[in-house]
């Protein structure tokens, strides 16, 4: 389903979508008076999750018993070169290939984990898969109060007693919430802590000053909350937790946004192109899995989309007034997605035909 998904949104109407987006990040990354000669940031950085995913899941290991999601069979990759699957969750090029390209570029710069050599550099993908909240957070159930702290699991000092826990029912007792160390992805969190790994290798390339200047003048592109969306509408929808558990959870992905995007601003970020959530109820998974009827989205779940998206202005205006030089752009998604499904032959979609295969 998902890859149908994204091969109708982006088979003819890729141009108009990824025109949508990079145009709001050209605003800022060129000043006013170079916009008719576009400048090409010197490099690109992006951040999220199978969005932006050019194969960094394919390098995961399993943990435990559980697998990563990855990309790399059939037909994932369809439509893309010698229709080889890439690490894409797509039938080809993928949203940061598309924004890549626009900005100048071949395609997205190589995923982080990728062991093939760099010749020449133009940024690192560190963009994962699956959930990217990485947090333990004691529920309710325990007469606690609903408290969050941001780990990274890999890290955490209380990796093994949350992995004996999760293994002894807390899941299912709903006593214990968390976007567990067992699942096999790389979290906002991580990605961070890789890309503050990529710039020691680069100041050990460039030095201090050049590193600082190469930094300022890229693109940082995050793009999360999908997944983690699901899966908070997933725990509210079948009794798992409160909806004011779930809003509170909503409130904690913001959050993780908020302390992921300062991280990179103290290692020397400073122009961020914000991708916000679609309409995630408008989606094939998003209409049969909880509410499934033809032709209808699941306007509830869309709710969920549009609080996490209300909520990423106010953080980003915040954190502009608090922090000197941070610039931002925020593409609207969840528009261009309500409008293209409003009126599909303006973005030059249509549906020819439609099959389904089951193997």
């Amino acid at each position: 389903l998902r890859i149908a998904y994204l091969y109708l949104v982006m088979k003819d109407s890729t141009a108009s979508m990824v025109i949508c987006i990079v145009i709001s990040f050209l605003v800022f990354v060129s000043p006013a008076r170079s916009r008719a000669r576009q400048q090409v940031p010197p490099a690109i950085f992006m951040f999220g999750d199978g969005a932006l995913d050019v194969g960094n899941n394919n390098y995961l290991e399993s943990r435990m018993w559980r697998d990563p999601i990855r990309a790399n069979h059939s037909y994932y990759g369809i439509d893309f070169l010698n229709s080889e699957a890439m690490g894409r969750f797509s039938n080809g090029y993928n949203i940061a290939d598309f924004i890549a390209m626009a900005m100048g570029f071949e395609m997205s710069p190589p995923a982080y984990l990728s062991p093939s050599p760099i010749k020449d550099f133009t940024g690192v993908n560190y963009a994962s898969e699956g959930l990217h909240r990485s947090q333990l957070c004691f529920r309710r159930s325990w007469n606690l109060e609903h408290h969050c702290r941001f780990i990274t699991h890999d890290s955490c000092p209380l990796k093994l007693m949350i992995t004996m826990l999760f293994m002894l029912g807390a899941w299912a007792s709903n006593t214990l919430y968390l976007a567990s160390p067992l699942e096999v992805t790389i979290h906002l969190l991580e990605q961070v802590d890789n890309f503050a790994n990529t710039t020691v290798q680069l100041m050990s390339e460039l030095g201090k000053h050049e590193l600082r200047k190469l930094l300022s003048k890229s693109l940082f592109v995050v793009s999360i909350g999908t997944i983690d969306l699901l899966r908070i509408f997933t725990f509210v929808s079948y009794g798992r937790e409160s909806k004011e558990d779930g809003h509170a959870d909503v409130q904690i992905l913001i959050a993780t946004y908020e302390v992921a995007i300062t991280a990179m601003y103290n290692m020397g970020a400073r122009k961020f192109g914000i991708i916000n959530i679609p309409p995630i109820g408008c989606t094939p998974g998003g209409m049969q899995m909880f509410h499934p009827r033809p032709g209808g989205c699941d306007e509830s779940l869309n709710k969920f989309a549009t609080e996490f998206n209300n909520g990423l202005e106010p953080l980003m205006a915040r954190l502009t007034s608090k922090f000197d030089g941070l610039r931002y752009s925020i593409a609207d998604f969840y528009g261009f997605s309500n409008a293209t499904f409003m009126n599909p032959s303006a973005a030059g979609m249509y549906i020819k035909a439609l099959s389904i295969h089951w193997a």
